[in-house]
């Protein structure tokens, strides 16, 4: 696994690249704002669970600070959709 600072990077760029909410289905989630809200937050979601239940507490030092980070980056993707 790799250490905290290049997976939370990595789950940064998921939730606020544009091309990483694609849709493959419904064709870019730009156009489906739903969507878009949903796989950021998966990206969020995914993050999280993996930080806790993979990396002590002492290979984390910022996690609740990156908490709040990614969670208001979660919401601003939702209002730049609308």
């Amino acid at each position: 696994m790799m250490s905290y600072p290049p997976f939370t990077e990595l789950a940064e760029w998921q939730i606020r690249d544009d091309r990483a909410r694609s849709n493959p289905v419904g064709g870019n989630a730009a156009r489906v704002p739903d969507v878009a809200q949903a796989i950021a937050r998966g990206a969020f979601n995914r993050w999280r669970a993996s930080a806790l239940q993979g990396l002590a507490a002492a290979e984390r030092p910022t996690y609740d600070v990156d908490v709040a980070r990614l969670a208001a980056a979660v919401d601003a993707s939702f209002l730049e959709q609308s």
